[in-house]
This record gives structure tokens, sequence and C-alpha cells, in this order.
């Protein structure tokens, strides 16, 4: 689960957008395609063997090329642990962003 780090709770809005903009600038979207899989005996970049689209603004869908590496997709997301369960329908993995809160 994301947690809104503490530094960011403050009554001082112009420190707090501030705050909040420097906590974020550590998340990068291309940290998740650094992950690795293990496809046919081999670690592989997920980025190599699968799509990345964005269907809306709280999800992000996984379209592996070959659908035989589906398991090992999952498998590896939820070893990553990222906070997110992936959703598996046979054919894509769906990843639901979760709400940011305060």
């Amino acid at each position: 689960m994301f947690r809104v780090p503490t530094c960011c709770l403050s009554n001082n809005t112009g420190s707090h957008h501030s705050s909040t903009r420097n906590s974020f600038s550590g998340l990068k979207p291309d940290r998740f395609l650094l992950l690795w899989v293990e496809y046919y005996g081999s670690p592989v970049s997920l980025k190599s063997i699968a799509y990345f689209s964005t269907p809306d603004a709280s999800s992000l869908l996984v379209q592996p090329y070959d659908r035989s590496s589906l398991r090992a997709i999952e498998k590896a997301i939820v070893g990553f642990d990222l906070g997110m369960t992936p959703n598996n329908d046979g054919e894509v993995i769906r990843l639901t962003l979760p709400q940011l809160t305060l």
C-alpha cells in the first residue's frame, strides 16, 4: 500500500506542495520496466517480452507478446512487491493503481 510521507503532512500549503513534489520525484514509471522475468529458464527484462499501455488514469495493462509467459510475468510482479495485485484474465495482466491518500 502506498503511503504519503509524513513530511508532506503540514499546514503550510507552499511547503506542502514542494515537499510532495520532492517526495514523488523519486517515483519513476520506468522502475516498473526494470523488472526481470524468468522466461524459458533465462532472466529477461519485462519490457522485452510485453507491451505496456494505460487504458485509463488508474490502471496499467501488461500484454505479453507470448501468452505462455503470463504466469511468469504475474509471478515476477508479485515478487517485486509493487503493492499492487495483478489481475490475470488469460490474455493480459491488469494492475490497478491505488488512490493517493493523506
